[in-house]
């Protein structure tokens, strides 16, 4: 963890804590939160719109989301998937539950 989030954070594990999408006021101050991070972040990144950033609890969340994603919407375009025969368990589960749902994953080997 980078040294300005780690002195960000602790307002928001001892007193700014709450459900962002609850309707009473912690919730609503931890929606404000968020929504500051995601600008914060799209501009940091280029981000055409704050929306189009989306914080997931950690790699294995957002690994999901992202291949899972990508491979729905990009469908149409054909259905075949490539990867490395040396990824991660996280990656081979997504690649698991999608070659069950009509995905052809091919894995390439790798020469190390």
């Amino acid at each position: 963890m980078g040294p300005r989030v780690l002195e960000a954070m602790p307002p928001f594990f001892k007193e700014r804590y709450g459900n962002p999408s609850a309707p009473h006021a912690k919730g609503a101050d931890m929606k404000a939160a968020l929504e500051d991070a995601r600008w914060k972040v799209s501009s940091l990144f280029g981000a055409e719109r704050p929306a189009e950033i989306i914080f997931t609890s950690g790699a294995t969340e957002g690994i999901n989301t992202a291949i899972r994603g990508l491979a729905l919407q990009s469908k149409e375009r054909g259905n075949h998937i490539v990867a490395s025969a040396i990824e991660d368990v996280s990656v081979r589960n997504v690649m698991k539950h999608l070659s069950k749902n009509g995905f052809e994953i091919t894995y390439v080997p790798v020469d190390c």
